[in-house]
């Protein structure tokens, strides 16, 4: 090449790293010669051929970059006389075909050949190719050739993916290609690439292994100087130089392995990129280029790191997710590809498609290629994503790392998914320390969820409920040795201050003692004289003392013959009171230990039950039993008063049958924002963004709703007054709407903010009303004169204000996070604080001391007025929570969220898992429960029916009341058996005779 040829040409990268050559950049592959000519002379002869190679041999290159280009050239005719079609089979072979074929319609042909016509064409028969390929010919004498790229995907997608695909789908979509090749008329060729490792599968489809067997071409290894066309052929081509140190220890690197290619590639991209940023075109790429990128060992390992270090502290967390989801350990114990679809990696990283999204499109960029599709393809939920190739899996330190991790998750959840199913057929307990730590610290280092854990085991509800009920019964018995400890340490403390007292007292007696030797000494001098005198009548006594001392030792013989008699039956009778008394206990304690075994062990299968209920489909009478026999057996053995998982089996039902504990209220056009319910009553109004206000009533739920105001601006806020006269609403020129419920005044506005209202409270008395705005206005409005009282003027939005039911406290939350906490009696701050989680939603007055607030990071604080350091933290949503209700009847509390997750907390222990409703279609963005507690109304953004507010009932006494007047029947025996348990006696889950149901007869075995 001249050295003006070199200067004018300009080209950013020569190599294109992991992913292949593609058609347009053919001048830049090099080291395959006389290899398409090869494949080339097949394909003519046969109208077919299958090149086959191992992983990273570079096939794709060499049909895009070699055969096809040479197409023409070898058959002397001009470029427009081939029409080439491409494709991948993907997740859906057909699917794609008609993409394929439908991208390349011209443009005069387009609207008679949409996609729904072609794959009709494609559907009809097995000639299908020929009749739609026949269809996009400008051209009669225009021959087409098919390119299946990557033809493995066909076997290895429905290896790894629940993809829905049937074999015969596969079967037709091979006979398609075959007919195709085999009708001589057709002008169809077709050349698929494959990897050599999945040849095998082609053997179930005879037409296509007699085409293969009758024309292939396996890509050789390259040799040395083959290695050496490719680093230096590219460089020549764009103008540059490359020394030949750097050639030879790169040929050196990649010894002997024959899946270095693509690793090479991608050295040298690295490589170029380094040499181009240092400016200097005349000096040739060194090995100080080669060195700085970490050489083929290190090159990638460092991209992909550099890649990584691009995200943010939540994108790091989805990438290693999306990683170990579309990587696993093979047979031989090292990682190997997992495609999976994206809607399923963002359901296991618990993140939103756009922020897994994001994270891909950082690995796909240009230049790194390290998951495919490329960036050239939009991604959507159904798109399979996939490593680009498995020398990343290999070299990426941090992907070996987190391959093995997840390897360990799966062992881990498979070994408990045993234990539980065990312990439901009362062959195991239930998980001690140390398995229990370690299961407890595998579920909060993995967050495992249902879509996870199906892919491993499906009962992945009875493999979580199994591990709560162990890590409750544990921490139970650790507050129990808490407290007696406590008790011992008492008791110690007690003894410890009682010898202390006798400690001072011995030291008094001490001295008592000294002070009476000093007298004694002082009479002993009067009793030795005294001794003398008494010495003579001693001897007279000892005589008479001599013979009744032997009278005396007579008389204590017996009575220690007596006392011993005494004393061993004493101890006889002690020994064997306290082994009866033992004996009692232990009899007392294996009841007991019996018995709460026993009960765990029903709450466990009612939990398991419920489950099953959910996903038995299609069978009513079976899901209601299910159901209500999940109840039974939880509410007789006291487990949870609102059980998630019997909450869930009762609601599926309950939902299904039309019940009057679900309801769903249908008059508003698009979305809901707020809801509010009249003091006392049934009625509850609605506000959304087509600028109504409307009035519902619970009970007649199917009425048309009344309209109390519409206007042209949507309604986000809204309020009611207590005294049920009022109701408070935002406008869209930063004013307030009063609308009298009545009808009979007008409605008129209150305007004091600058900016938009975003929150409104009545105080209790309803005399007063509070606003709060994004001018960081706080403004208490007197109802009567209408006139404006400057409360709070905060340095940022104000999101949300409340008041406490007493009406003395007020507090105010801003976008900023600072909470201001206001005395109205006295019109000052009390204690207002600055969080440390930042943006705050919501907050909502629980009593006159505690309020909940809710953040838009999706965590729950309850705090006290009195107390800043008494918090609880409740991880409650993944997104921005955006209401929060307590329900006083039933202590509960309620929090929805922008993710569109509804929750019910039991307030009374936190640390339970709360009841999860997910059916909200869309965001969720108010709650309300109604005055009497037993439901609990969401409004979002609604689907295409208009179901945007729906209320749910609270508890599952009230769904169970009516139960057993949906029911026809009981269990048989044998579906008894199957689902409650061999060994658990067998019951009627609705007497007819007390409750009257409906009974079909069925003849169970």
């Amino acid at each position: 090449m001249s050295e003006k040829n070199r200067s004018t040409r300009k080209i950013s990268n020569p190599f294109p790293g992991l992913r292949p050559f593609r058609q347009e950049e053919s001048d830049l592959f090099f080291g395959r010669e006389g290899q398409s000519e090869e494949v080339l002379i097949k394909l003519k002869a046969n109208r077919f051929v299958t090149v086959i190679g191992a992983s990273g041999s570079g096939k794709s290159s060499l049909v895009f970059c070699g055969v096809v280009p040479g197409l023409c050239v070898s058959e002397g005719k001009e470029k427009d006389s081939w029409q080439v079609l491409s494709m991948k089979p993907g997740i859906n072979p057909l699917g794609n075909m008609v993409k394929m074929i439908a991208g390349n319609t011209p443009s005069e042909m387009k609207q008679g050949l949409d996609s729904s016509i072609i794959e009709g064409i494609i559907r009809k028969d097995e000639k299908g190719i020929i009749n739609a390929v026949n269809k996009l010919k400008v051209k009669k004498n225009i021959k087409t050739l098919i390119v299946i790229d990557q033809f493995e995907e066909l076997f290895r997608y429905s290896e790894t993916e629940k993809s829905g695909r049937k074999k015969e789908d596969n079967r037709y979509f091979m006979n398609l290609l075959v007919n195709s090749v085999a009708d001589h008329d057709s002008g169809i060729s077709v050349i698929m690439t494959m990897r050599s490792d999945y040849i095998g599968e082609c053997a179930h489809f005879r037409g296509l292994t007699e085409l293969i067997n009758s024309s292939n071409y396996l890509v050789p290894q390259m040799n040395e100087d083959d290695y050496r066309k490719v680093i230096t052929g590219p460089v020549e081509y764009a103008g540059a130089k490359i020394e030949d140190d750097v050639v030879e220890l790169l040929i050196s690197d990649i010894g002997g392995r024959t899946d270095q290619l693509p690793v090479l590639q991608h050295a040298l991209m690295r490589t170029w990129e380094n040499w181009k940023s240092m400016n200097l075109p005349d000096k040739p790429i060194s090995l100080a280029d080669y060195n700085a990128i970490g050489k083929m060992s290190e090159a990638m390992s460092k991209h992909a790191d550099e890649a990584f270090k691009e995200l943010d502290n939540r994108g790091k967390e989805i990438c290693e997710t999306l990683f170990r989801t579309i990587t696993e350990k093979g047979p031989d114990n090292k990682g190997i590809r997992h495609p999976t679809r994206l809607k399923i990696i963002a359901d296991i990283a618990r993140c939103s498609e756009p922020e897994l999204i994001k994270v891909i499109d950082t690995f796909r960029s240009s230049g790194r290629s390290f998951v495919t599709p490329g960036e050239d393809v939009a991604l959507k939920e159904n798109t399979v994503i996939d490593i680009s190739h498995e020398s990343l899996i290999r070299v990426w330190e941090s992907l070996e790392q987190w391959v093995d991790k997840e390897a360990e998750s799966e062992k881990m959840y498979l070994k408990l998914s045993d234990t539980a199913a065990m312990f439901q057929e009362g062959k195991s307990t239930l998980l001690r320390p140390p398995d229990l730590h370690l299961a407890l610290s595998w579920r909060s280092e993995n967050k495992p969820t249902l879509t996870w854990a199906e892919r491993l085991n499906p009962a992945f509800e009875r493999t979580m409920v199994y591990l709560r009920t162990s890590e409750k019964e544990y921490n139970k018995e650790e507050e129990i040795k808490i407290r007696a400890q406590k008790k011992r340490i008492h008791r110690s403390r007690a003894a410890a201050a009682i010898l202390g007292v006798a400690a001072i007292i011995a030291v008094f007696l001490m001295l008592f003692a000294f002070v009476r030797q000093i007298e004694a000494v002082k009479q002993k001098q009067v009793a030795e004289e005294q001794e003398q005198q008494a010495t003579e009548q001693k001897m007279v006594a000892e005589n008479k003392a001599a013979q009744a001392l032997q009278t005396a030792r007579k008389a204590e013989d017996m009575i220690d013959i007596v006392r011993k008699d005494a004393s061993e039956a004493s101890r006889q009778k002690e020994i064997a009171e306290k082994n009866a008394l033992q004996e009692r206990k232990q009899k007392e304690q294996a009841m007991v230990t019996a018995g709460e075994a026993h009960r765990l062990r029903m709450i466990s299968a009612g939990k398991s039950l419920a489950v099953r209920s959910i996903q038995v489909i299609g069978q009513g009478d079976l899901q209601m039993l299910l159901a209500y026999q999940a109840y039974l057996f939880n509410k007789r053995n006291k487990g949870a008063d609102n059980d998630p998982d019997i909450y869930m089996g009762l609601y599926n039902v309950i939902k299904n049958s039309g019940n009057r504990h679900y309801k769903t209220f249908k008059g508003h056009e698009g979305e809901v924002y707020n809801i509010s319910f009249l003091s006392g009553g049934n009625d509850f109004f609605s506000s959304g963004s087509d600028g109504r206000v409307l009035r519902w009533n619970m009970i007649d739920g199917i009425q048309e709703p009344e309209r109390i105001y519409a206007g042209n601006e949507i309604i986000e806020v809204l309020t009611s007054s207590n005294d049920g006269q009022l109701l408070a609403c935002n406008s869209g020129n930063n004013s307030i709407l009063i609308i009298p419920v009545s009808g009979s005044d007008a409605v008129y506005e209150l305007k004091g903010h600058t900016s938009k209202v975003n929150s409104l409270a009545f105080t209790p008395d309803s005399r007063k009303l509070v606003s709060a705005g994004l001018d960081g206005q706080v403004i208490s409005w007197d109802i009567l004169s209408r006139e404006p009282s400057v409360l709070i003027s905060a340095d940022e939005a104000v999101n949300y204000v409340d008041i406490s039911a007493s009406g003395k406290y007020l507090i105010a939350a801003t976008d900023g996070g600072c909470l201001y906490l206001w005395d109205l009696d006295k019109n000052a701050d009390i204690n207002s604080v600055k969080t440390e989680r930042g943006s705050i939603k919501v907050v909502r007055f629980r009593d006159s001391n505690t309020y909940a607030v809710g953040y838009t990071d999706g965590m729950l604080e309850i705090r006290n007025i009195n107390d800043k350091s008494n918090i609880t933290y409740l991880r409650a949503h993944s997104v921005d929570v955006s209401d929060i209700q307590f329900n006083n009847q039933l202590n509960q509390l309620g929090s929805s969220s922008l993710d569109g997750s509804v929750k019910i907390w039991n307030y009374n222990d936190l640390t339970e898992p709360p009841v999860t409703l997910e059916d909200n279609y869309g965001a969720v963005f108010a709650l309300a429960f109604n005055p009497d507690g037993k439901s609990l109304l969401s409004c979002s953004q609604g689907n295409n029916g208009g179901s945007n507010i729906i209320a749910r009932s609270t508890h599952v006494d009230y769904m169970a009341e009516s139960m057993c007047s949906l029911i026809l029947r009981n269990f048989t025996q044998g579906e008894w058996r199957r689902y409650v348990g061999k060994d658990i006696k067998y019951e009627k889950t609705c007497e007819p005779g007390d409750l009257k149901i409906k009974i079909k007869q069925i003849k169970g075995d």
